[in-house]
């Protein structure tokens, strides 16, 4: 899991060094997911451009585990949180963010364009694998999303 993260984190090395942003990852060797890698690489992808997107200049992205393992139903999955400490969400943005028939557009901090898109996408991959995702928002103060796995 720790080099999947961290190779997708690296793709995004030079658009956080432009904001001088830095990645912290919290992800311990042991850990491992089932999960298509396809999938999981394209959430993780859009997770983390987002973050790094939404980030202020001289900020940080925290990437980790949010706990260890749990059961849902008779599986054991285990959360990974993407936090970043930039702009941050409304209320009324989180709620349409996986509505397909909603439309959001937005700007990264240094003018990049969102339009959530991304995110649904991500969800439908999560939910594919028998887990959800949750935000985590504060205006002014950053985002945090905390998806399930499953483990090995």
């Amino acid at each position: 899991m720790f080099s999947v993260i961290r190779n997708t984190a690296d793709m995004y090395e030079s658009s956080a060094r432009a904001k001088n942003i830095q990645f912290n990852l919290n992800i311990p060797g042991d850990i491992h997911v089932c999960a298509d890698l396809y999938m999981l690489n394209s959430i993780l992808r859009n997770i983390i451009s987002n973050a790094v997107k939404f980030s202020n200049v001289g900020g940080r992205i925290d990437i980790g585990l949010e706990s260890d393992k749990f059961l849902i139903g008779h599986n054991e999955f285990v959360k990974i949180y993407v936090q970043d400490y930039g702009v941050g969400l409304s209320r009324e943005i989180i709620t349409k963010l996986f509505k397909v028939d909603e439309k959001i557009t937005s700007q990264g901090t240094k003018g990049e364009k969102g339009t959530g898109l991304g995110l649904i996408i991500c969800n439908e991959f999560i939910l594919r694998h028998g887990g959800k995702i949750n935000i985590e928002s504060e205006e002014g103060k950053g985002t945090k999303f905390i998806f399930d796995m499953p483990a090995v």
